[in-house]
Formats: C-alpha cells, sequence, structure tokens
C-alpha cells in the first residue's frame, strides 16, 4: 500500500519513474511541487506591507485633525482643518450658494443629534432598571453625607456646605 502523498511508478501510466526508483510525490489540488512550497521559516509574502504603511482612512483622519490658522473676526485662531472646511462650507452657504446649503443640510441630516437621544428615554425595562437602581444609589450616597458614588465632594448639588450657588444659572 502506498502513502497519499505519493504514488507508485506501476500506478501511473506513462510515469516518469523507473520502477526501482523513489515514487514521485503527488501534485495536485493543494498539493504543489515541491521545489515551490515555501521552505520552512520563508513568507509567503517576503516584500508584504512595509512598516509604517498607513492607509488611506488613517491619513484622512490625520490630515483633518491638524491645526489650521485662520482668520475670524479680525483674529486668528488655529482650528482643525475639519472645522475649517465646515466654516467655510457654512460661509459660502449662507452666501446663497446653493451646493454648499445643500451640502451641510444633507451632513446635519445624516449625523445624530445630542437631542434625539436624550428625548428617547430608555429603550428597554432593563435600561430603565439600572438607571433607576443608578439613581437610587446616588440618592443613597449623597443623603450619606454629600459624597459622590466616585468618592468625592458633590459640587453640582445645589445645597453646598458653604451656602454658595456653584451651579451654572
Amino acid at each position: 500500500m502506498t502513502d497519499r502523498n505519493q504514488i507508485d511508478s506501476s500506478d501511473t501510466p506513462g510515469s516518469d519513474t523507473a520502477a526501482g526508483d523513489e515514487p514521485t510525490p503527488r501534485v495536485g489540488y493543494r498539493r504543489p511541487p515541491t521545489h515551490s512550497r515555501f521552505k520552512p521559516g520563508q513568507s509567503g509574502n517576503p516584500r508584504g506591507r512595509p512598516k509604517g504603511a498607513i492607509n488611506i482612512d488613517t491619513l484622512c483622519r490625520s490630515l483633518l485633525s491638524r491645526k489650521v490658522t485662520i482668520q475670524e473676526n479680525g483674529g486668528r485662531r488655529k482650528v482643525s482643518a475639519v472645522e475649517a472646511i465646515l466654516l467655510a462650507t457654512i460661509q459660502r452657504a449662507v452666501r446663497d450658494d446653493n451646493r454648499a446649503a445643500k451640502l451641510l443640510l444633507e451632513l446635519q441630516q445624516r449625523l445624530p443629534t445630542t437631542g434625539d437621544a436624550e428625548a428617547a428615554g430608555p429603550s428597554t425595562d432593563e435600561d430603565a432598571a439600572i438607571i433607576a437602581d443608578f439613581l437610587g444609589k446616588r440618592q443613597e450616597a449623597e443623603k450619606l453625607g454629600g459624597v459622590s458614588l466616585q468618592g468625592r465632594e458633590d459640587v453640582s448639588s445645589p445645597s453646598s456646605e458653604d451656602g454658595e450657588d456653584h451651579g451654572a444659572g
């Protein structure tokens, strides 16, 4: 009986090997010839991706987060490139550039607003139970001496020890 990876010369008609020679390795699907197989320790892609190479997404994020200097209201200030682009597009839209206005309106519709998330409230009963549990623990902590859950003094509460109002309003 022969090994599955090797075949006897007597099994194949017209084989190159003589009857006494070594059997030739089997070549076919998922069995490349031995001379073209990867050597141990050799990579299948020797040149590969060079170290430090970045993709287009990373490059765009890097360039758009760079600080640029803009002139606004007679003064100069540094903002991110994204903010500068948005400010310029807003100015063009205000000056009757319909394409800029359309672009801004489409962008606004795609982006979620913070008011939508707050208005939606808890999404499930489980979320509501978690929030109620948290608020109950927070109230208990406040009753124990105005200490927040992080162990620091709660300065956001309207009645602080010194009697001054620290909240915004």
